[in-house]
């Protein structure tokens, strides 16, 4: 998905600004956050153009494909296992190691289906956040008061540095209010993380100069709330 910014308001629908459909669900709760009212949002998702993604985006279109592949995985072991054993079948052997190596092709579904249904934006508010969690979409808002410093980094060298990279936020309470995990490895950050964003440093200028504008608003308005968090989680 490029990085772009875009406008939102009643009248923008996914299709329109090139939104992935299963991204709807994530545009409907920002929606809700701008309250209908025109605001410019980026949205991205993390970067990954890796042969193993691309792989397994096609066989995770497959229906069922993970309970049938594991349940197909098991047979196939427990088969070949006692086949093996019990020298009924040459074929003992052969069965095994391939219901083993189907067991190791599936498995990543999991962390995958995890990137594929991760997705982050901000607006002139403030930032949204869709987890997936135990099964199921989860989404996040936070306010741009709520937050003490914007930054990004990218731990690659070379072309792609300035192509992709991780923005980092923190809070101005640590742990966070609420938690991301390292995409590939499972652990909690220590900061919320927008994990590898495409054009990092042009994302990370528009949420900082957001910032700066909610603030000014606010206190040219007369109406900056003393108050440390409004974290919102549905």
């Amino acid at each position: 998905m490029n990085t772009k910014i875009s406008i939102v308001h009643p009248g923008n629908s996914p299709d329109r600004l090139n939104i992935p459909v299963e991204l709807k669900e994530f545009w409907d709760f920002i929606h809700r956050q701008t309250h209908g009212e025109q605001d410019k949002v980026w949205i991205g998702k993390p970067v990954d153009n890796s042969f193993r993604s691309k792989f397994y985006g096609l066989i995770s279109k497959i229906p069922l494909i993970r309970p049938i592949g594991m349940a197909m995985a098991g047979t196939m072991v427990f088969i070949g296992i006692y086949f093996w054993f019990t020298e009924v079948s040459d074929w003992g052997q052969p069965i095994t190691w391939l219901g083993l190596v189907l067991s190791w092709l599936i498995l990543p579904l999991n962390r995958y289906t995890k990137i594929w249904n991760t997705a982050y934006a901000a607006t002139e508010r403030g930032l949204c956040f869709q987890d997936w969690q135990k099964g199921e979409k989860v989404f996040h808002y936070m306010d741009y008061e709520d937050i003490s410093t914007i930054y990004w980094n990218n731990p690659q060298t070379g072309r792609a540095v300035a192509k992709r990279g991780d923005i980092v936020i923190q809070t101005r309470v640590s742990p966070p209010p609420f938690t991301t995990r390292d995409l590939k490895t499972g652990q909690k950050n220590s900061a919320i993380v927008f994990q590898s964003v495409k054009n990092p440093e042009d994302v990370v200028e528009f949420m900082r100069n957001n910032r700066l504008s909610r603030r000014y608003n606010k206190l040219k308005s007369g109406h900056s709330k003393n108050k440390l968090f409004s974290i919102r989680s549905y």
